[in-house]
């Protein structure tokens, strides 16, 4: 399959031409394989991702001016998508009201990125700011300095996981590439968090990983090669590579066996049950508001 063609020819036209929401800006999340609509509401997590996808294809696939119209659009509406706290939703009716808000703070991440790749296409300095101020809000989130219900009792189960960690790096390292201005402050935030990834508990040589894990380790492996020299991603005398874990238990030491495939020579597997794991709790001290 051609990639490139297929992207041009099939996938970024239809999303123009079924999913842009011409009357109120954004894009449409609920759009079926023909084209129609069976819902109004929006992802704002859709916004972002959108957003960055029709940037990054405008800098990188060809300089169509319809691209940059669509993520010209998405970017409007995202200012539609936050409470009064500065929080955003994770769901919105087709005018942008708030309908439902989320402990998680994947929806500013994916406004990050998507805005600092739009300043790349558009440079327009307003959009490199607003990429600054999701960043900001979403790190707050990470480092609770803005506390959020957790999702589990941790009294009861004290667990910590990799998504959270997982996107804090890919978001640094997106806006360390952008934003030359704070290039420094990205570039240490995404070595903390390669430092919880690569000795918090998560890199194990006994499972591989599926989704998340797995993008995790590409953001590693090809953004921060020269901070992973020395790391064998192949024990000797092993069939299959090393993963990641994707929630670990501080107390019991038990692994969330969640997405995780036992290590087979293909990587995979099934994925239930639980593992139990030596492993070295990491010093991080990040929110566990994500798990």
């Amino acid at each position: 399959m051609n990639y490139k063609e297929q992207l041009k020819n099939n996938v970024l036209p239809f999303w123009i031409k079924h999913g842009i929401d011409r009357k109120n800006g954004g894009i449409f999340t609920c759009v079926d394989e023909k084209g129609e609509l069976y819902g109004t509401d929006k992802s704002v997590w859709f916004q972002g991702r959108a957003l960055w996808t029709f940037s990054k294809a405008y800098n990188t696939v060809e300089r169509n001016p319809e691209y940059l119209e669509a993520a010209k659009s998405i970017y409007a509406f995202l200012n539609r998508c936050s409470d009064a706290d500065g929080r955003m939703y994770f769901t919105v009716t087709e005018d942008g009201r708030g309908i439902q808000k989320r402990r998680y703070y994947f929806s500013e991440t994916f406004a990050a990125i998507g805005c600092a790749e739009y300043y790349r296409a558009s440079g327009e300095r307003e959009t490199l700011l607003a990429a600054r101020k999701y960043f900001d809000i979403a790190y707050e989130c990470f480092t609770g300095v803005r506390l959020n219900e957790p999702k589990f009792n941790r009294d009861t189960y004290d667990y910590k996981a990799l998504s959270p960690v997982m996107i804090m790096l890919s978001t640094a390292q997106t806006m360390r590439a952008v934003d030359v201005e704070q290039k420094d402050r990205y570039a240490r935030i995404a070595k903390e968090c390669l430092d919880e990834i690569l000795h918090g508990g998560f890199l194990t040589d006994h499972a591989l990983l599926e989704t998340y894990p797995r993008t995790d380790s590409w953001s590693i492996r090809r953004r921060e090669e020269s901070s992973i020299r020395g790391i064998r991603w192949k024990p000797r005398g092993s069939s299959c590579w090393r993963g990641f874990l994707r929630t670990i238990g501080k107390r019991s030491l038990w692994v969330k066996r969640s997405l995780i495939s036992p290590c087979l020579s293909d990587g995979i597997g099934s994925t239930a049950g639980s593992l139990r794991l030596p492993m070295r709790w990491g010093s991080l001290p990040f929110s566990w508001n994500g798990i």
